[in-house]
């Protein structure tokens, strides 16, 4: 029985970590490393801007053979974005004066 692979795309990668940092390891199938780039994101900032190229870089590595395709992490994208990014929004939505935690 073969395998199924299928080809990743660059742009995509890159788009995802465009609007969220991250998010084109864990597409790359590199859960540690996207999470690695959302947190320090947080923290920094600066790694953000190294996040999309590595993204890009990685995929096309992954379509020319020269690393191993090890899926998609989707899974990741359930149990650790959605919640970091809910408490991130909700967060910036306090920051913003949109949401008033403290009602006296």
């Amino acid at each position: 029985m073969q395998e199924i692979t299928y080809q990743k795309d660059p742009l995509l990668t890159a788009l995802l970590s465009l609007f969220c940092p991250g998010a084109g390891q864990i597409y790359n199938g590199e859960p540690g490393k996207g999470v690695l780039f959302l947190s320090t994101f947080w923290i920094f900032g600066i790694p953000w801007i190294w996040s999309i190229i590595d993204a890009f870089y990685v995929s096309v590595k992954i379509n020319d053979g020269k690393l191993p395709n090890l899926g998609n992490a989707t899974h990741v994208f359930l149990f650790v974005l959605i919640p970091l990014l809910t408490v991130a929004i909700f967060w910036m939505m306090i920051l913003l004066g949109v949401v008033s935690v403290l009602k006296v």
